[in-house]
């Protein structure tokens, strides 16, 4: 995790003085200032190339390529799972974003993420009927992603390393 951190900081160009990375209880890890900030400070900017937009996935040069030519076209929020879970799948280049990957939650506590046992507590609610259509709807996309894209690009998708879970990252 020191590695990662030390990435990240390197990355961020944060040099100790006024910003630093933080773990905070609720939302994990985040930039904290050390001095007082007024209205319209710039705190630090981050070049639109190292955001997970889909204009970066379209012009990365390998997954670009590839999620230009898959038919059905893609929706948006396809083309960033993709671009996140080949970023996830690759052993080497991409060693920003790989960092960034690397220090996304792996579990969440948000209901759709709940398993059968904790979602009953929901059970006969209008929450609990609006998880399961929305749990069907993502097991629906992954299908189609996988049938499409992922098992007829096993060198750029390793069927090993994508499940359902995989897309939910």
């Amino acid at each position: 995790m020191k590695i990662l951190v030390k990435k990240i900081l390197n990355w961020l160009n944060i040099d100790g003085q006024w910003l630093q990375l933080e773990v905070f209880s609720d939302t994990r890890h985040g930039v904290k200032t050390l001095q007082f900030l007024k209205s319209h400070n710039v705190v630090l900017t981050v070049p639109g190339s190292h955001l997970w937009t889909i204009d970066v996935a379209l012009s990365d040069p390998v997954i670009g390529t590839v999620i230009h030519t898959v038919e059905p076209l893609l929706s948006v929020d396809d083309i960033l799972a993709v671009f996140l879970l080949f970023i996830k799948s690759c052993e080497i280049g991409y060693d920003g974003r790989q960092v960034h990957v690397k220090l996304l939650p792996i579990s969440y506590t948000t209901s759709i993420c709940f398993n059968d046992e904790e979602l009953k507590i929901c059970a006969g609610s209008l929450l609990y009927h609006l998880i399961q259509k929305l749990k069907q709807q993502i097991s629906d996309d992954y299908l189609q992603l996988f049938n499409n894209l992922i098992t007829k690009l096993s060198d750029l998708f390793p069927l090993e390393k994508f499940t359902k879970v995989d897309a939910l990252i």
